[in-house]
């Protein structure tokens, strides 16, 4: 009886050590923006929410990457124990980045930020990055303005020639 006792338990055992070791499981719950839409040239406020979805606190670092429709423009390095205790299991973080719109192209855009452990394996990749949709609006110069002419000339333009019209009808009276 007392190998038929111990075989039973290594049987019982060995699943509960499978799922203690699966290690580290750290998901990007969600990307939210500080605003759907920014200037031409003008950063844009991204916050990464981390969780920490494994069996233990993580206290390593990971890597954020930004993706802006499908092209990497930004990758930054967090460490994750920026407390003592780490990232507790369950708990999440925000991460704010300041995500650099030079050279990108007026209109929609979407943005994908994927996360990678440093140093440690994920066994959960499917839950390691977010998206979000935002729109580059064209700079202050631009702005009030009809193909390149400022809007103020427009009015300028406008006015004198409804008062010459007005003008020259008063005259053939």
């Amino acid at each position: 009886m007392g190998k038929s006792f111990l075989l039973i338990m290594s049987l019982l055992l060995v699943p509960l050590l499978a799922v203690s070791s699966q290690g580290t499981d750290l998901a990007v719950d969600k990307v939210v923006l500080g605003d759907s839409s920014v200037t031409a040239g003008e950063r844009l406020e991204v916050t990464t929410v981390v969780r920490n979805l494994g069996p233990a606190p993580y206290t390593g670092k990971f890597d954020l990457l930004y993706y802006v429709d499908g092209k990497m423009v930004d990758r930054v390095r967090w460490n994750a124990s920026k407390y003592p205790e780490g990232m507790p299991k369950g708990g999440q973080q925000g991460y704010i980045h300041h995500l650099d719109t030079s050279g990108m192209a007026v209109g929609k855009h979407e943005l994908v930020v994927k996360m990678e452990l440093v140093g440690a394996s994920d066994p959960n990749t499917g839950n390691n990055e977010g998206k979000a949709v935002f729109t580059v609006v064209p700079a202050e110069s631009a702005k009030g303005s009809v193909e390149g002419i400022p809007f103020q000339l427009l009015i300028g333009v406008v006015a004198v020639a409804v008062m010459l019209a007005l003008i020259l009808l008063l005259r053939r009276r």
